[in-house]
């Protein structure tokens, strides 16, 4: 049976969705994918066929949410997708309130570069493709342009979405976003991720965003239309829906030798969106979204953030080490690596642990396996080792070499070689500092005693 996948960005835009039916929720059935976040399902007809729509909505509005979320659905594999609910529209374009936006491509406004001169914008694109742009185009006049809702008429209108990170109350928002795209007609938080998420996946889902005009970004801006906007956009994008699966064609299967998973995921990865798109894979910790991110001038997270921090090596037969950059300090970073086995037909990844010797409150030696490898790391494809320097202090005259050999996923240290701070009142003499490789070596044959939360906390020996 086909499938429409409907994404929102507020759990009221999704009601609006559960309301269509006589008896609102109770006509779903709730659902989860195996990431445990819920979705619901219902069976609907479309003439003499019937189709599962399922409908979603994000922990949070905004367009990190929106993209981690759809990645997440993509695993349904859907044949359309919509994004619905409310959106500001622009009355420079005849855009009223009530009116409902139909997404022939969208773009990030808040994407580019701060200068002491002035902002100088990177204008990426996330496109519909032209052939459902003309179904758009011929659904909105099959329609008169109109949606009815309540007994009254809204206009339906296809056009390009400008989205940005916050809410916007600001009059003349619009002119300064016609400069970028002088066809601009809606202004929202998710769109663009959205359709980018699709388009980077590779899936080859038509994808649209249909949502409702509640306000017009201005200093009157309010929460007055926010029911009748949702309620536009729902019921637009269900009739929409029915009308695009009868003139497309059910999508063919296809015999393949490609190994994928349930997201065909970007490699290399270059953005900070294709890292999104790892993580809701793999799942590393949401804290580290803040550490990795985070603008240390600002104070604040960076939306913008220019690269991922993944690197990929090779392990052949289609096998991969993913190192992920989880934490960025001064000097040195905090690290994570992935083990990606791509060599038979069903995909398997685990996260690499690693043999730490610590010391506790007390001083005392201890060890445990974690996923967290800090300083300086680098790795071999010849010898297949994983050697990271932890500086005790940005000099370098202090702190850990470590060794790891890697295989098939697992680590086995093979050298701890430490060197102590020196003491405040220390005569050093730094032309005379033996390098990190000639530092002493702990002796890890011993089998220390395990790291427990007893011992408070703890730091590389």
């Amino acid at each position: 049976m086909r499938e429409v996948l409907i994404i929102t960005a507020l759990p009221e835009e999704m009601e609006a969705v559960l309301n269509l039916l006589p008896n609102g929720r109770k006509d779903w059935k709730e659902l989860s994918i195996d990431e445990g976040y819920s979705y619901f399902e219902v069976e609907l007809k479309n003439g003499k066929d019937a189709f599962l729509c399922k409908v979603t909505s994000q922990a949070q509005q905004g367009p990190i949410h929106a993209s981690t979320q759809t990645a997440l659905m993509l695993q349904l594999n859907p044949d359309l997708l919509f994004m619905t609910g409310i959106c500001a529209g622009n009355p420079n374009k005849g855009v009223g309130l009530g009116d409902v936006v139909m997404s022939d491509m969208a773009f990030h406004y808040e994407a580019g570069k701060q200068t002491e001169t002035g902002f100088l914008p990177d204008l990426d694109c996330a496109n519909v493709d032209p052939v459902f742009v003309q179904r758009l185009n011929d659904y909105s006049g099959a329609n008169e342009r109109k949606v009815e809702v309540g007994g009254e008429k809204y206009g339906l209108h296809v056009g390009a979405y400008a989205t940005g990170s916050s809410v916007v109350s600001r009059n003349r928002i619009f002119d300064d976003l016609q400069v970028r795209d002088r066809k601009v007609l809606a202004l929202d938080m998710e769109a663009y991720s959205v359709l980018k998420a699709v388009e980077i996946s590779n899936k080859r889902i038509n994808a649209v965003v249909v949502k409702g005009v509640c306000d017009f970004a201005d200093e009157k801006k309010n929460d007055e239309a926010h029911g009748i906007a949702a309620e536009a956009a729902a019921k637009t994008t269900l009739d929409l829906a029915k009308y695009l699966l009868e003139r497309y064609p059910a999508k063919p299967v296809v015999a393949t030798n490609e190994v994928t998973y349930p997201i065909v995921l970007p490699r290399p990865a270059l953005t900070y969106g294709h890292r999104l798109l790892w993580r809701a894979l793999l799942r590393w910790p949401d804290d580290y979204y803040e550490h990795f991110a985070k603008n240390y001038e600002t104070g604040e997270v960076d939306e913008n953030h220019e690269n991922s921090g993944l690197e990929f090596y090779s392990l052949g037969n289609n096998k991969w080490l993913l190192e992920v950059a989880v934490g960025m300090g001064a000097y040195q970073g905090t690290y994570r690596y992935y083990f990606l086995d791509e060599s038979r037909g069903n995909h398997y990844w685990k996260e690499v642990l690693f043999r730490q010797i610590l010391s506790n409150h007390a001083n005392e030696t201890r060890e445990a396996l974690e996923p967290e490898l800090g300083g300086l790391p680098s790795y071999d494809h010849t010898t297949r080792l994983i050697t990271t320097f932890f500086k005790g202090r940005g000099i370098g005259d202090c702190g850990s070499l470590i060794t790891y050999r890697f295989s098939e996923g697992e680590t086995e240290l093979v050298e701890y070689r430490h060197r102590d701070m020196p003491a405040a009142d220390e005569d050093i003499d730094f032309e005379d500092i033996p390098p990190p490789e000639e530092w002493p070596a702990l002796d890890i044959t011993v089998n220390y005693p395990q790291w427990t939360e007893a011992d408070e906390y703890h730091n590389d020996i």
